[in-house]
């Protein structure tokens, strides 16, 4: 709940009207306040890591698929 807070604040919302709160009373300032641009980069970043550890599970399950379906040879 608190990081929603955060998003609003950094979206520059002046009030939150919640059920809970408790949550926010002790909050000052965002946790953590970085620029945009870091923002933007930090998400790029994220996104290309997923892209290429699916890339990787995908080929090793391929390569152990081709090498199930390889006849042996005696």
């Amino acid at each position: 709940m608190a990081s929603r807070f955060q998003q609003l604040w950094a979206l520059g919302v002046t009030s939150v009207t919640t059920d809970e709160p408790i949550v926010y009373q002790e909050i000052d300032n965002p946790v953590l306040l970085i620029s945009e641009k870091t923002y933007v980069s930090v998400w790029v970043a994220s996104y290309l890591l997923a892209i290429a550890v699916v890339l990787l599970i995908k080929r090793y399950f391929m390569k152990k698929k081709s090498k199930e379906l390889t006849p042996k040879t005696s």
